[in-house]
């Protein structure tokens, strides 16, 4: 069974957006002090800063469709977005949540193409973006608590089958 180019797309755009990330955590990066997990969210642990790149908090980690037909000829593309957490714990309710839009607001950023034109790296990748979104906050018996669940939402590039 042949394989295009942009079948590996979404496990090739996964691991760049995590090892972006984590190339970001470094002091002056993006994400300075957030902890980088590839995978499922984790039970809550004294890191006040986590970022989990291709989970959610239900345990999906991406969802895609490929809206054109597989036929001889046709374009093919591929939609398909990676889930991700960014959590937070912190003194106050208004600083959680300020945190997990910080973080969602870097890895926004690094949706951004480079000069090359490449998003992400991935030659196959046509684009990134942020997409929806939802919040969950509480206090709970370690203080407040707030996570992000939000989908980067890509696009690659067109074949033709």
């Amino acid at each position: 069974m042949g394989r295009e180019l942009s079948d590996l797309t979404p496990v090739e755009t996964i691991v760049a957006l995590y090892n972006l990330c984590v190339a970001e955590t470094v002091a002056g990066g993006l994400l300075n002090g957030v902890s980088v997990v590839n995978g499922p969210v984790t039970k809550r642990t004294a890191q006040k800063k986590r970022l989990f790149i291709g989970t959610s908090s239900d345990g999906l980690s991406a969802e895609g469709d490929n809206p054109e037909s597989s036929l001889p000829g046709v374009v093919d593309t591929e939609n398909f977005a990676i889930l991700c957490v960014a959590e937070s714990s912190a003194d106050t309710l208004s600083n959680v949540r300020t945190i997990v839009f910080d973080i969602r607001g870097a890895v926004r950023q690094l949706l951004r193409p480079a000069p090359s034109g490449l998003v992400l790296g991935v030659s196959s990748l046509a684009s990134a973006r942020i997409g929806s979104w939802t919040l969950e906050q509480m206090q709970t018996e370690s203080g407040p608590y707030a996570g992000i669940t939000f989908r980067v939402e890509c696009n690659s590039k067109p074949s033709v089958n």
